[in-house]
């Protein structure tokens, strides 16, 4: 059984940590079979995976002394790397597979440098950075001069619900007030006649009594005038 091995050692200067993009093909009953690794550090062919072997030590030392891990799908395999290096597109390590498959690598460092990698932009990200830290501050001022706006307008609108309540009742009262000034009026007129009849009768009683008071002053003196005759 013979075992190739493709690989490719990529370096990401932000975190300073090496990946190896390792695949390894073999035939087995006339089917070509394909393992796909991400090894956390640079690896060399003549180094780490000569010489090569046929009972699968390299598998075993890959993953217990370089601590790679295995993908079960070309999919998972493009996943571990775009998330490694920040990729936004699985461009590179399609790239590499398919080139992989037709054997047209030539100087490897060149292709990789012309194909796989996305082009990279500093002054662009810095710039889109700023322009991304200046929205987030003017969305954070804004915010901010929301929430005092709220809290000054808080008490307004606290008074202003309390002034709708009061202007409702004092609504409610004027309605009654004109329901009962009617009544009130007709009462205050009953108690004014009832009243004056009152008076006009203690009148006519006083007037009765000092009519008696003249008839009898009246006879007194007719009595004294007598007494004197005598």
């Amino acid at each position: 059984m013979i075992f190739r091995f493709f690989l490719g050692v990529f370096y990401n200067e932000n975190t300073r940590e090496y990946l190896t993009l390792l695949q390894v093909r073999w035939f087995a009953n006339g089917d070509l079979k394909r393992s796909y690794w991400t090894v956390p550090t640079a690896l060399t062919i003549e180094q780490h995976l000569s010489p090569l072997d046929t009972g699968g030590v390299w598998r075993k030392t890959l993953k217990k002394k370089h601590k790679g891990e295995e993908h079960d799908s070309f999919t998972k395999y493009v996943q571990a790397f775009s998330r490694k290096f920040g990729l936004k597109s699985d461009k590179a390590v399609t790239l590499f597979a398919q080139t992989v498959g037709i054997k047209v690598l030539g100087n490897l460092n060149e292709f990789i440098r012309l194909n796989m990698l996305d082009e990279h932009d500093s002054e662009a990200e810095f710039v889109e950075l700023r322009e991304h830290y200046e929205h987030l501050l003017s969305s954070y001022k804004a915010i901010e001069k929301a929430r005092e706006q709220v809290v000054l307008l808080t008490p307004i609108v606290e008074n202003g619900v309390l002034f709708k309540e009061q202007e409702k009742e004092v609504k409610i009262l004027t309605e009654v007030e004109t329901c009962l000034s009617p009544y009130f009026a007709e009462k205050r007129k009953t108690l004014f006649e009832e009243a004056a009849k009152s008076l006009e009768s203690d009148i006519l009683k006083k007037a009765n009594q000092i009519s008696a008071i003249r008839n009898d002053l009246e006879q007194l003196n007719n009595q004294k005038r007598i007494c004197k005759l005598r």
